[in-house]
């Protein structure tokens, strides 16, 4: 009965929300992630309630977790799920791979200071909705550090998750100290951008977030002769920090940091209800491995658009994209 009064307050919500008759795909979509999310009792206490309470922003936390097991179900996997612990967790040849699913959103830094000022301006000015009048134009900044800060703090955040978190006021135990993930086991941080604005996915490099956020890839940087000024090489910088509002140094090289050896890989996608509509079902646009992972997740078991894995080559690393490798 339980499970049936969810499913009606779930179809109400969605029904009241997008009313018109053009929304059907739209509806017959969210219904499809609904029915396989409960097939397998995935949902928590706290899934209904929070996905039907108006908040655009937890419809779209929620509803990123129903989408990665859809996705993961459609790759042949069987994801279950408990009130307490990472959101999702699947097996694949004896191996048990926790996934811990955050959709950050994308807010001006609280602080009367100068920098922090600024930065608020820039992100309300860059989420701001466009133009009605298709004959105004309004030019924008992309705030590409707020957003990559966003991706730091999502894979800090869910890092700590899983091995506590050690304040001056006291320790909060993580999954491994409550004995619910094992030492054993993978876990994979699973993201997804679309509460970080258009621009959320791809960054200044020309790269997506995560690759700018675990491997230090930074913006484009040119090589000029200065013989003949032609410019000779281009690619991305190497950037293993980005400053906040308080200047303070954000580390953006997690994954080539010893420290992160406990997370496995990162997935990660830009998806929100529209996906629906798309030609192709929606999945993760991109893997990134962790050379550090002391459990490492096996290659080319989720089939997304990128996976990436870095190499060691003596004072460097080399980056790749293995898809099709």
């Amino acid at each position: 009965m339980k499970s049936l009064i969810d499913t009606e307050k779930i179809k109400a919500f969605i029904e009241d929300k997008y009313p018109s008759s053009s929304n059907e795909v739209l509806k017959n979509f969210v219904y499809q992630l609904w029915e396989t999310f409960q097939k397998y009792d995935l949902q928590d206490s706290a899934f209904v309630t929070e996905f039907t309470s108006g908040s655009c922003e937890r419809l779209l936390q929620r509803y990123t977790e129903m989408l990665f097991a859809w996705y993961f179900v459609r790759l042949g996997f069987s994801p279950t799920s408990k009130d307490k612990g990472p959101d999702l967790c699947i097996e694949h040849n004896g191996i048990r791979i926790w996934i811990e699913i955050i959709t950050p959103q994308l807010l001006p830094p609280s602080g009367d200071g100068t920098e922090a000022q600024k930065a608020a301006k820039e992100i309300e000015g860059y989420l701001a909705p466009p133009p009605t009048d298709p004959k105004k134009i309004r030019t924008i900044s992309i705030p590409t550090e707020q957003i990559l800060l966003r991706w730091t703090a999502a894979l800090k955040e869910k890092r700590e998750k899983l091995t506590g978190r050690k304040t001056k006021k006291n320790n909060q135990p993580g999954y491994i100290e409550e004995g619910i993930v094992k030492p054993e086991d993978v876990y994979v941080i699973a993201i997804n951008s679309i509460l970080l604005g258009r621009c959320g996915f791809i960054g200044i490099s020309q790269r997506p977030n995560p690759l700018e956020a675990t491997f230090a890839v930074g913006p484009i940087q040119v090589t000029i002769n200065r013989e003949t000024s032609e410019a000779v090489d281009s690619g991305p910088s190497y950037r293993p920090y980005v400053l906040n509002h308080n200047q303070s140094h954000v580390p953006a090289d997690s994954f080539l940091n010893p420290d992160y050896k406990e997370v496995s890989a990162l997935i990660a996608t830009h998806v929100g209800l529209e996906a629906a509509i798309q030609s192709c079902p929606p999945s993760p646009r991109v893997l990134v491995h962790n050379p550090y992972a002391v459990n490492p997740l096996p290659k080319h078991i989720f089939k997304t658009e990128e996976e990436y894995v870095a190499e060691g080559k003596g004072e460097f690393w080399e980056i790749r994209n293995i898809v099709g490798n």
